[in-house]
């Protein structure tokens, strides 16, 4: 080695590289049970739950540097904590008296709390004569009959109430109760026997409440142009002929039953607002559906008294 290339290397050695000191990770975990909890009904997450506490410590003298604050960290610490509290629940439950019991469940679009967009959720509720319980709200991959089925199902079995379970409650839809991919079919062959069906209707009597009243409670001058705009093909062809002469929705209602309505089409009209049904397939929304009822109903002669209307149309939907 020459002269130049050991001078080089003792001033290296004495000299040394210009490193920083490695800042030492704190080891201080603050996130409790109760501070979890916390953060969580607030839907703070776990980005910001370490900017809020970091700046919290920094109010309260306490050195930041000593503290485990990083959001991988307090996801799994937050993670770990929801499932001590899951089982601890499980084990709670597990030693109350269920007896027989009703399954409910309703699947609702929900944001997701961490990419914000919508998933399908299916709360799953137990519910006897002593208890009430939410079992889980699983994100499901689509809102099929057989997928819901089968996470309610799971969720039954980890609770341990299959044996309980004797009747289910659910919305009257093709995705709970549909003859063959239904939800509630899938579950009876999973549990291996038969349930009593309680299906909710109460979401349908508002509908159908609402499209009766939005259709027959309409401001007089609004009648007129409702009931041309209704009209289709020959009949629309002839409103445009006559329709200067009509000043009222009055006058428009006996030209049309004059040249349409004669007492063997009224008995049609009649029938068909007492025996129709709603189908969703026919492209028709459920306001279009009872709106059109709606509509023949007030160009009858005499008129269907009220009540009984109102009780035809709740007979319309499936």
């Amino acid at each position: 080695m020459s002269m130049s290339q050991q001078s080089a290397a003792s001033m290296f050695e004495a000299q040394g590289r210009n490193y920083e000191t490695k800042r030492e990770r704190g080891t201080i975990n603050i996130l409790t049970e109760h501070v979890v909890a916390t953060l969580d009904n607030c839907k703070i997450s776990y980005r910001n739950s370490v900017r809020i506490i970091s700046a919290v410590a920094m109010a309260l003298g306490v050195d930041s540097d000593s503290l485990i604050l990083n959001k991988t960290s307090f996801n799994e610490r937050r993670s770990k904590i929801r499932r001590d509290a899951a089982e601890w629940m499980k084990k709670l439950f597990g030693e109350t008296e269920v007896g027989a019991a009703v399954v409910h469940w309703d699947g609702k679009l929900i944001p997701d709390g961490l990419s914000c967009k919508k998933v399908d959720r299916v709360p799953i509720i137990i519910r006897s004569k002593t208890v009430e319980k939410i079992l889980n709200v699983p994100a499901l991959p689509d809102g099929k009959g057989v997928t819901q089925a089968q996470e309610i199902f799971k969720s039954v079995q980890e609770w341990g109430l299959s044996d309980n379970i004797q009747a289910l409650c659910c919305d009257t839809t093709a995705s709970n109760l549909g003859c063959r991919n239904g939800a509630a079919i899938n579950l009876e062959q999973l549990l291996q026997k038969d349930l009593l069906y309680l299906p909710c209707r109460h979401h349908i009597y508002e509908l159908k409440l609402e499209a009766y009243g939005k259709a027959s409670f309409r401001k007089p001058d609004q009648m007129l142009d409702l009931a041309l705009a209704r009209l289709k093909s020959e009949a629309k062809q002839w409103s445009v002929l006559y329709k200067c002469s009509w000043k009222t929705y009055g006058d428009f209602k006996a030209a049309l039953l004059r040249t349409y309505l004669n007492a063997k089409k009224q008995r049609e009209v009649r029938y068909k607002i007492s025996h129709d049904r709603y189908e969703p397939t026919k492209g028709d929304s459920l306001f279009g559906h009872f709106a059109k009822q709606v509509e023949l109903a007030s160009l009858l002669t005499p008129a269907i008294p009220p009540d009984e209307l109102l009780a035809n149309l709740v007979q319309h939907y499936p």
